[in-house]
């Protein structure tokens, strides 16, 4: 008899262990969850900033790019005057 409640003891001490290591995996695992769901949140929130600046930067690259093709336009009309220009002038 003595054995056999030995036996139960360690088991219910065994179980309750377990259950412990159960709940600190669980809390664990859910605190991990949680962190990563924040990261998950920043990177999303970094991502959308940078599209937001890349947009910008395009729209200024195509304004600039339309600049310079203005410019060589009216350097090369100039040119096309300077040659039409009679050599006297």
């Amino acid at each position: 008899m003595a054995m056999q409640n030995a036996q139960a003891s360690t088991k219910f001490w065994s179980l309750l262990y377990i259950k412990r290591m159960d709940k600190n995996i669980q809390t664990n695992i859910e605190h991990t969850l949680a962190t990563q769901d924040q990261q998950i949140q920043d990177l999303s929130d970094m991502v959308n900033a940078q599209w937001k600046e890349i947009d910008r930067l395009k729209q200024r690259l195509t304004k600039t790019t339309h600049k310079i093709q203005m410019l060589e336009e009216s350097m090369d009309t100039e040119d096309t005057l300077a040659s039409e220009r009679p050599p006297h002038y």
